[in-house]
């Protein structure tokens, strides 16, 4: 599949912290990006907010290390311990990513006990998700055994912020089975979606929400606000992607407008106070900029 302009590997970044290590040797923690074959490993947390590990976890780091690389033997063969991995979010539902080398299913296991809600979570969304959405190709393999989730490799490329093909599938292939409405995946940003040679893919859904169902355009002010923090976007080209967006007329252009008010109130109803604080304070107000671009 041959990608367009707008796809690039998404943070370009470094994160601060990764795990690396074989099964020979406790994993430690590292600066370096390590690489599958000649592609960049596809990191799915944001640089900007990742810290240090929890806590003192020495010993648990290498217990949870242990069962995602046991877990991933037992679901897809042998694991030869070559893996590179992430950590999430400092805290008490801290979590590690496992990726190996060979072998097809990515591992992700709750640090602390405390976690294991959330790897449960997200395992149902998955499956929720697939009873729902109108399309399911955009969702990756998955399962969950033991406090352990497994989600298949999924290799391609990420999407920048303001790349407009993005805005239409995303717009089409959140939507529900029944109704006009979406899904609220939570999380709709650009390190988030992959393409790879089928199409669209969509991962990480533990904060996806299917009780009430969002206006469709949600998904995608999502993608476009805080992939634009993230990046450091100017305002000029917040207002050009918001003019492509209305270009695509997936909604006239008053309706688009009055949906930009709308989700305001929409993500300051659903997202944490650190969470707000901390998207606020990289977008330099871009919704403002975006419903004036729109004016």
């Amino acid at each position: 599949m041959s990608f367009n302009r707008g796809l690039q590997v998404f943070p370009r970044r470094q994160p601060r912290w990764l795990i690396s290590g074989t099964h020979r040797t406790l994993p430690g923690l590292s600066k370096s990006i390590s690489r599958l074959g000649q592609e960049r490993l596809r990191w799915s947390r944001l640089p900007v907010v990742r810290s240090v590990v929890w806590g003192s976890p020495t010993a648990e780091l290498a217990v949870v290390w242990g069962r995602c690389q046991e877990a991933g033997g037992q679901q897809s063969g042998p694991d030869e311990g070559h893996a590179v991995g992430t950590l999430g979010n400092a805290g008490p539902n801290q979590r590690v990513t496992r990726v190996p080398l060979a072998g097809e299913w990515v591992t992700k296991c709750a640090l602390w006990r405390t976690g294991d809600a959330l790897i449960q979570q997200e395992a149902e969304a998955y499956q929720r998700a697939g009873e729902v959405l109108l399309s399911q190709r955009i969702l990756p393999t998955t399962g969950v055994r033991d406090g352990v989730l497994f989600v298949s490799k999924v290799f391609g490329e990420h999407p920048a912020w303001d790349h407009i093909e993005t805005y239409k599938d995303l717009y089409s292939e959140l939507r529900m089975l029944v109704g006009d409405g979406a899904v609220a995946h939570g999380d709709v940003t650009p390190w988030n979606v992959i393409y790879d040679a089928t199409g669209i893919r969509v991962i990480d859904w533990e904060k996806a929400r299917f009780d009430v169902p969002i206006d469709p355009i949600f998904n995608v002010l999502d993608f476009i606000f805080r992939g634009a923090a993230v990046a450091s976007a100017s305002r000029q080209a917040i207002r050009g992607a918001m003019s492509r967006l209305d270009s695509l007329s997936l909604l006239p252009s008053r309706e688009l407008r009055q949906a930009v008010n709308d989700y305001g109130d929409y993500r300051l109803s659903t997202f944490g106070s650190s969470q707000r604080d901390y998207l606020a304070t990289l977008s330099n107000n871009v919704e403002e900029v975006a419903r004036r671009a729109l004016k």
